[in-house]
């Protein structure tokens, strides 16, 4: 099939297979000007989603499909792939204990937008937040800059990294 069949059949742009092509991911074959794609090219097409799908790099799946080309069903095969799982499954235990810091961040942020929504709502009691609270001003931008805040996330975001000061008028 040509690759509008192809792309169509595989809900895919012509950009994403020729890339593959260039890559070296997938070998059609050539028919004067245009690239023929068999069920072959096909099965390639969807191992390569699949490898994608579980997060290895264009690199790593020229590094499978160059093992499996040259040393299909043997040990160092299978003992090289496992290498490549082992560091798929380590920059995965990277990203959930970034993850899990980002969170525990939020957390506390939110802890923390909580505690000054309490907090006015005793000072404030009639304010359905409508009202503007005090000027602040900021240690954490240099120099420091007066500015105005209604309990506003990203205000208690910065408030959160760094101490604010409240100035009475």
């Amino acid at each position: 099939m040509l690759i509008g069949e192809f792309i169509t059949a595989h809900q895919t742009t012509k950009e994403t297979v020729r890339f593959y092509v260039q890559r070296g991911l997938m070998h059609p074959a050539r028919r004067g000007r245009n690239y023929w794609y068999t069920a072959a090219d096909a099965a390639d097409f969807e191992a390569i989603r699949a490898l994608q799908a579980m997060g290895f790099s264009i690199a790593a799946i020229l590094e499978i499909r160059a093992r499996h080309d040259s040393n299909c069903g043997t040990l160092a095969q299978w003992q090289a792939n496992v290498q490549l799982v082992d560091r798929e499954l380590k920059s995965i235990d990277e990203q959930l204990a970034t993850l899990a810091v980002r969170q525990g961040q939020l957390r506390d942020v939110r802890a923390e937008l909580a505690t000054r929504i309490a907090r006015a709502a005793q000072e404030f009691p009639g304010n359905n937040g409508t009202s503007r609270a005090r000027p602040v001003v900021s240690r954490f931008l240099a120099p420091p800059i007066l500015w105005w805040h209604n309990f506003d996330p990203f205000q208690i975001i910065l408030a959160h990294r760094a101490p604010l000061w409240r100035i009475s008028r």
